[in-house]
């Protein structure tokens, strides 16, 4: 069932601190438009195409989606229509919490447990791991996201030291980010065009960094109205670099363009479609399809922007 289409005006700004405009694209947004549901997929399980208490969704570049199936030790692989095509188990793997691919399409599994990626080749074969509990630079406090960027370079977020680490797809640790009070929680991460988007899910706040980590401007305020946040736990991003936020409280996702201006949000509690029970994890495909893993539905919703 179509969510009711809305004519949508993006000059109300919200909690926008900066002293750098980023440049607008052009976006869908800017005119009429409709979010409408396309499939749902998925069940409470052990299964395959079953989840228990899953973390995170990546929508792959060659149209795959990878499920961090978390209490089920493992991540599913499935089309985009929902349909199981493999999995990935590794012995010493407890609790995967995010995936993503680089560029020679190595598979990169972050465990929230032991704070360990590991790296999987196509075949689904351990290749080497790093990271790990610790407490020098190379190792983490906490696990819980990572993104990467156009060269290969792989961000990870350890709430717990509040600060964000920066490791090469070798795994060779190049840096850490975060000054001293600039994070309370950096849970989740996105990348696009140069710049790395941190959601900070304790203050809360999106802040928008250059990929050396240098902050351009940040926006986000407490709250359960329009472009505020409750209890968000996940960011991506679209090709038009627009913001998507999926908060935990509120059961809903939530659309800022660029610059961090409200556009639009959707959802609220429910077994329905086009409802959730705390969306944990989102990805958007380059067709605009939005990838929401509804975590306590133990499903998958898929909705197009049209």
């Amino acid at each position: 069932k179509p969510i009711k289409p809305e004519k949508i005006s993006i000059d109300n700004k919200i909690e926008v601190s900066s002293d750098k405009t980023i440049k607008k694209s052009a976006n869908i947004f800017t005119k009429k438009f409709q979010i409408k549901h396309l499939r749902t997929f998925g069940t409470s399980g052990s299964l395959h195409g079953q989840f228990s208490s899953p973390r995170n969704l990546f929508f792959s570049n060659d149209r795959l989606l990878f499920i961090s199936d978390t209490k089920n030790k493992r991540v599913q692989i499935l089309d985009e229509f929902g349909t199981f095509i493999s999995k990935i188990e590794f012995k010493s793997m407890l609790s995967p919490c995010c995936t993503l691919k680089d560029s020679d399409n190595t598979i990169f599994i972050l465990d929230s447990e032991d704070c360990k990626i590991r790296a999987f080749d196509n075949d689904y074969n351990c290749l080497f791991e790093f990271g790990g509990k610790g407490n020098s630079n190379y190792n983490l406090k906490s696990a819980s996201s990572m993104t990467i960027s156009e060269n290969n370079i792989i961000y990870v977020s350890d709430y717990e030291s509040k600060i964000i680490k920066v490791f090469t797809n070798r795994g060779i640790f190049l840096k850490n980010i975060g000054r001293e009070g600039e994070y309370k929680s950096p849970f989740s991460l996105s990348y696009i065009n140069h710049r790395l988007f941190v959601l900070d899910n304790s203050i809360p706040k999106v802040q928008v960094n250059s990929k050396e980590g240098r902050a351009l401007f940040s926006f986000g305020k407490r709250g359960a109205n329009e472009g505020f946040f409750s209890v968000p736990r996940s960011i991506s991003l679209d090709i038009f670099e627009n913001i998507y936020i999926t908060d935990k409280l509120t059961h809903r996702i939530e659309i800022f363009d660029n610059n961090g201006n409200f556009i639009y949000q959707f959802g609220s509690k429910g077994i329905e479609n086009g409802k959730f029970n705390e969306p944990e994890s989102i990805s958007i495909s380059d067709n605009l399809e939005i990838f929401v893993l509804d975590r306590m539905n133990s499903r998958v919703q898929v909705f197009k922007v049209e």
